[in-house]
């Protein structure tokens, strides 16, 4: 196993303690599409997927890094380790948009929380990526976890784009504009 760092062609060179690159196990060299990092102690940090890359007004972001930011910053309303991000195209953009789907953990009716969640969630996105994004709240009944422990993006990204949350969208969208 290790974690290399692509080159021309089909070239890697082996990265440095702590240095992102792509995680390869041997048997031969299997690239897994993950991002990985091996610390000094020869122990192994997976922080993300090749495909997971946000490009946003051609800046390229890892979600993980932003959802990391939404954790950092502990908004009120936003319930820990439960927000996910992802970009998405709306029709007729010329770039991609960030989302940014959350479990709140106050009622469907507190507009006043909802409201001071979004406008967090706002903020920080926008200080890690300079884009505004779309925030959409979701109860816990679409937005579970894996038996891993994990929120799939994958998975939120499809019923997003399929429409699934069509209710939900709506539902906020009222709720913020009385």
């Amino acid at each position: 196993m290790r974690v290399a760092i692509p080159k021309a062609g089909d070239e890697s060179v082996e990265a440095s303690a702590n240095e992102i690159g792509l995680l390869e196990v041997r048997g031969p060299i299997f690239r897994t599409g993950d991002h990985a990092t091996i610390d000094r102690a020869g122990m192994l940090h997976l922080v993300g997927r090749i495909n997971d890359t946000m490009n946003i007004n051609g800046v390229k972001h890892l979600p993980t890094e932003l959802e990391a930011a939404i954790e950092e910053f502990e908004i009120n309303g936003v319930t820990p380790s439960y927000a996910i991000c992802f970009s998405f195209r709306p029709l007729g953009a010329e770039s991609e948009k960030v989302e940014v789907v959350y479990l709140p953990f106050f009622g469907p009716q507190d507009v006043d929380a909802r409201i001071a969640a979004r406008d967090a969630i706002i903020q920080v996105t926008m200080l890690q990526t300079g884009s505004r994004p779309s925030v959409l709240p979701l109860n816990d009944n679409l937005l579970q976890k894996t038996t891993l422990g994990k929120l799939s993006r994958a998975k939120t990204r499809t019923a997003f784009e399929r429409g699934d949350y069509k209710q939900c969208l709506d539902f906020d969208k009222m709720q913020i504009d009385m």
